[in-house]
């Protein structure tokens, strides 16, 4: 029963793998438009808009930047109808409690800081992964979250700095992935269903 269970749940987690969903991320600064950022959403939270509804905002670096500590929210308001999004980064790799928490938990710090959505970049260089819930975790983002590799995070850092007008500036859009969404839709919900603790943990930091 066990090895049968185990089989279960390695075949999810091998489909999640063989089958991920990719989006991008576009970003405008100083009237320059980026080439897309591939991304891959989080298995939590809302998903990104389909069709002709795109989600956008300001982007922003995360203060602290791996979110393991409540954001400072932006000093200055941002213009009537646009929100914010925050830019976060990975810390799995840190030795240091403090600085190593959970995706959920960087994306609720981003919620409850008034991001309408949040980027995670990855800390090392490796193929992207989708972002997992902790199972024992029963909290629930209400804003949507994507993963980029640490090559893009890096790059979106620098154009933040760049920008000649750091409170509307740059624009980040989302645009979500088409192909192979009905395999996305059966995947997330076999490895939420499926997975257990000792193999979620991979995928929740």
């Amino acid at each position: 029963m066990v090895a049968s269970n185990f089989s279960t749940q390695s075949l999810a987690l091998l489909f999640t793998f063989a089958f991920q969903v990719h989006g991008e991320v576009i970003v405008q600064s100083d009237n320059v438009t980026f080439p897309g950022y591939a991304d891959l959403p989080a298995l939590f939270g809302p998903g990104l808009p389909a069709g002709d509804e795109r989600l956008f905002g300001v982007l922003k670096a995360a203060d602290p930047l791996d979110a393991c500590a409540p954001l400072r929210p932006p000093e200055n308001p941002l213009p009537e109808g646009v929100g914010w999004v925050a830019l976060i980064s990975r810390s799995h790799n840190e030795k240091d409690a403090e600085h190593n928490c959970s995706f959920v938990d960087k994306v609720i710090r981003a919620e409850d800081a008034g991001a309408i959505a949040a980027i995670v970049f990855d800390d090392q260089e490796e193929s992207l992964r989708r972002m997992a819930p902790a199972p024992w975790n029963k909290r629930e983002p209400k804003i949507p979250s994507v993963f980029v590799s640490l090559l893009s995070g890096l790059q979106m850092q620098k154009i933040i700095q760049l920008s000649s007008q750091p409170d509307v500036d740059p624009l980040v859009f989302f645009l979500s992935g088409n192909a192979l969404r009905w395999i996305s839709i059966f995947t997330s919900t076999t490895v939420g269903l499926l997975a257990v603790g000792t193999v979620m943990v991979l995928f929740v930091f």
